[in-house]
Parts: C-alpha cells; sequence; structure tokens
C-alpha cells in the first residue's frame, strides 16, 4: 500500500446510531497520521498490514527467538514484570458484549480458546527462560472490575516488592 493509499485510507466514515437515526462523521486523518509517523520511525515502514504480517510471523517462532527477535526489530527490551490477566473464554466474550456490544474481530470463542493457553504457556517458559522477569498471573473468574483491580494492585505490589525486583540476568554459557 504505497502512502497516498495509505492516507486516503485514513479518512473514513464512522457510524454513531442516535434514536434510530445513523450519523457519519469524518474522522480527520490526524491520529492516524501519528500511528503511521510512530510506525515508520520504528519499522522503516507506514503500513500497518505489513506490519501485521511481520508479527503473525513472528509469532510462529519458538518463544526464546521471538522476545529476542521482537527486542532487536523494535528497539525494545523486555518488562521488569508482567500480570497476566486470565479469564475463562466465555467470561470475556460476555464481558466485551456488555462492554460495547459489539466484538472486534479477534473476540470469538475459537481464537480466545486458542490463545488462551498460549498466553499461559509464555508466562510460564518466561519464569523458566528468564527469571530476571517477575511474572504474576490474577485470576479473574467470576469477579467485578472493583474486586479485579484490587487483585491487580496486589499483584503490582508483590512485583514491585524488593524481593520481586528483577534479578541481573545471568550471563548465557560463552557470552561472558
Amino acid at each position: 500500500m504505497n502512502t497516498d493509499t495509505t492516507v486516503s485510507s485514513a479518512r473514513w466514515l464512522s457510524r454513531t446510531v442516535m434514536g434510530g437515526a445513523a450519523t457519519a462523521c469524518l474522522v480527520e486523518p490526524g491520529p492516524a497520521r501519528s500511528v503511521r509517523e510512530r510506525l515508520t520511525t520504528r519499522t522503516g515502514n507506514a503500513d500497518p498490514w505489513a506490519l501485521g504480517e511481520e508479527l503473525l510471523r513472528l509469532g510462529t517462532r519458538p518463544p526464546e527467538e521471538l522476545l529476542d527477535r521482537l527486542g532487536r526489530r523494535f528497539g525494545v527490551t523486555p518488562p521488569d514484570g508482567v500480570i497476566m490477566l486470565d479469564l475463562p473464554v466465555t467470561q470475556a466474550l460476555r464481558r466485551t458484549r456488555e462492554r460495547s456490544g459489539e466484538s472486534e474481530l479477534h473476540e470469538t470463542v475459537a481464537f480466545l480458546s486458542t490463545t488462551r493457553p498460549r498466553h499461559a504457556a509464555v508466562l510460564d517458559w518466561l519464569g523458566r527462560a528468564r527469571p530476571d522477569i517477575a511474572r504474576q498471573r490474577v485470576d479473574c473468574s467470576g469477579l467485578g472490575v472493583d474486586e479485579v483491580a484490587d487483585r491487580v494492585r496486589h499483584a503490582v505490589e508483590e512485583l514491585t516488592a524488593p524481593s520481586a525486583l528483577p534479578r541481573p540476568a545471568t550471563p548465557r554459557r560463552g557470552t561472558a
């Protein structure tokens, strides 16, 4: 997709239904422009589809390779800590429908059922491969927003406690 196409596709109509009447408004390309600029700065390409394809390809790599490649590709470092909010698929779908009445393309039983165990596996792998990164899983099953917020606050407190702060990574053999 060339820049002209990207710019024109950044101007789209947004529909809002009010009292049964649909109204349309032009969404200005300012936010889209800032996204394209950030993409260009980080990836050298303003096309979000190309980035999506690249990320999908990277997602097929083993976790240890994926972490290293993402870091090199985007100039980022791993976080000091990770909090995973875990929620059964049926509850997640119900919450997304309650939130907006609509769902995103990825908010399906099939997609979430596939990705949920993969997220848990990645968190487990992270604990083995990178013990310097603090991790916390928060079970959100059957909890309301306030209860989840309390659990997240508690998880952050645990992750930031002096005993949980990241330790320097042990150099790999042959790299020291």
